[in-house]
Formats: structure tokens, C-alpha cells, sequence
């Protein structure tokens, strides 16, 4: 669910009333990850709607409706996401922009393993999180069009803890785990005379710490295994993305990106979303 103000909302600069106009957008996230056996792939959708307060500020709200699923040597499970989010943008000058966005959702999964013990099981975990978002428009050439944007972003989140019995009467407890990735990159692209842009992306992203989980489980026999995964990593993100004016009050806007160096490979990422101002 991490992403830019330009992937969930493309350019409000682009928007024709800044000064008390409403906008609607609708977008579409998905994307496949995953390491040696195992793989994952992912689906969200988000509806929103905001209002720019005054030239410099937009408020708005989203909700988010999310599927996936995960397949590895032993097992599979599948997850549903549901969620909320309330943001605002500010403008200042020289092209610079501050975008924060709080969420605030639920993970329902359903797991499953295979081979000789076959068990399931569902488990629920609450999931929050807060994202800041500092960047600056510069323009290379104002005749070309071209531009270069550096970006700096910091998203803290966590994950609740969750507790279940399979069906095999095996007890498993899931510690929370909370997570602060901290980003920097830039976007450098070009505008055309028509109020489009094409643009190149690459970041840097680092989990700075406290990602540590726990897993506890007690079998039925009386048997226990407590182990911890460690998701620390540094990565890297390349895409490629665009805004498109479809009619004077109406955009398109879409990227595609992969990540580089994680134990956890993104494959691939799309982003597509429309937006209309009323």
C-alpha cells in the first residue's frame, strides 16, 4: 500500500479550479513478488474524493479494497484488505509540495498448508500507517518542457499481532510488526504543450528497523516452535509514468515500476487511475 502522491493522485497542479474545486478519482493498483518458491501477486482498488481549500491546499479521503495471494513450497493463503485514508497536499513556492497521508485498515487471511499434516486457518491483523512526502518541481529547460522532481519520503506502519487455532487444534501466535522506510529518489520528465507529461523514476528505499516478527505456535501434542523473521532491507525502484488530459477537466495518470536488490523482489507494478473535477 506504500505509495507517491503522483501514483495516487498524478499532478493537481494539473487541476483547473485550485482555488474551491472538487475532485473524484478512481485507481487501480497490481502488481506479482516474491523469491525462490515463493510468489505473490496483488490487486487494490481506491476511490476518493477531495477539495482544494485554497490554491495551495487539497484535503481528501479514500477507501481501499485490496486482494492477494500467496503460494510457497508447503502452502497458499490468501488475503482481503480494507481500508481508509485521509490526506492533504500543500504547494508552497518554487514548484515544492508536502503530501500526507494516514490510513488506517484491516488484513483478513486465509492460509492454508499441504504435505502430510495438511491444516488452515484465518487470521486478522488491524494495520495502520502514516506517510510524509516532501518534493520539488525544477525546470531544466521551460521551452522543452523538461523537468527533474528529488523526492524524500518516510512512511512508518504497523501490523497488529494476531492470534488463532487451526483446524488441527494447533495454537499460533503472530507478533506485530512495525515498519519505517524511508525513501529518496527523483522523477526527471517532460511536458508537452498540450498539458501532458511522460516521466523516468528511480528511488533508494531502506527499512530502518523495528521489523522484526515473532511467531509462536503450540500443537496439539504439546509441541512448540518460537522462531523471528527479520525484514530489514535496502532496494532500489525503477518506472516509467505519465499524465494525460483527456478533456479540460479530466486525467489519466499511470506508472510501471520494479524493484532491484530486496530478498523480496516487486517483479513488476502497475498504477492506473483517472480523475475528474467538478
Amino acid at each position: 500500500t506504500n505509495d507517491s502522491l503522483r501514483q495516487r493522485l498524478g499532478d493537481l497542479r494539473y487541476r483547473n479550479d485550485k482555488t474551491d474545486g472538487d475532485g473524484i478519482w478512481a485507481r487501480y493498483t497490481g502488481g506479482r513478488f516474491g523469491s525462490g518458491d515463493f510468489a505473490g501477486r496483488y490487486n487494490m482498488y481506491q476511490l476518493g474524493y477531495d477539495k482544494a481549500d485554497n490554491a495551495k491546499s487539497t484535503y481528501g479521503f479514500a477507501i481501499d479494497s485490496g486482494t492477494g495471494r500467496s503460494d510457497y513450497s508447503f502452502g497458499s493463503g490468501k488475503d482481503k484488505l480494507w481500508a481508509g485514508s485521509l490526506y492533504g497536499t500543500w504547494y508552497g513556492e518554487g514548484g515544492s509540495y508536502t503530501d500526507v497521508v494516514a490510513r488506517v485498515g484491516q488484513f483478513d487471511t486465509d492460509i492454508k498448508s499441504y504435505g502430510d499434516y495438511p491444516d488452515k486457518a484465518n487470521a486478522k491483523s488491524h494495520a495502520y500507517s502514516l506517510s510524509v512526502e516532501y518534493g520539488k518541481t525544477i525546470e531544466v529547460n521551460k521551452q522543452a518542457g523538461t523537468f527533474i522532481e528529488p523526492q524524500v519520503q518516510f512512511i512508518a506502519g504497523s501490523l497488529g499481532s494476531s492470534s488463532y487455532t487451526t483446524d488441527r487444534g494447533n495454537n499460533v501466535y503472530l507478533g506485530g510488526i512495525n515498519s519505517y522506510i524511508g525513501r529518496i529518489g527523483f522523477i526527471a520528465g517532460q511536458k508537452t504543450p498540450d498539458g501532458n507529461d511522460v516521466y523516468f523514476k528511480a528511488n533508494v528505499l531502506k527499512e530502518f528497523g523495528g521489523s522484526n516478527r515473532d511467531i509462536h505456535m503450540l500443537a496439539a501434542n504439546g509441541e512448540n516452535l518460537s522462531t523471528s523473521k527479520d525484514y530489514a532491507d535496502t532496494w532500489f525502484e525503477l518506472g516509467l509514468g505519465a499524465n494525460i488530459k483527456l478533456g479540460k477537466t479530466s486525467h489519466f495518470y499511470g506508472d510501471i515500476e520494479r524493484s532491484f536488490g530486496a530478498d523480496i523482489q516487486k517483479k513488476w507494478q502497475v498504477n492506473a487511475g483517472v480523475r475528474f473535477e467538478f
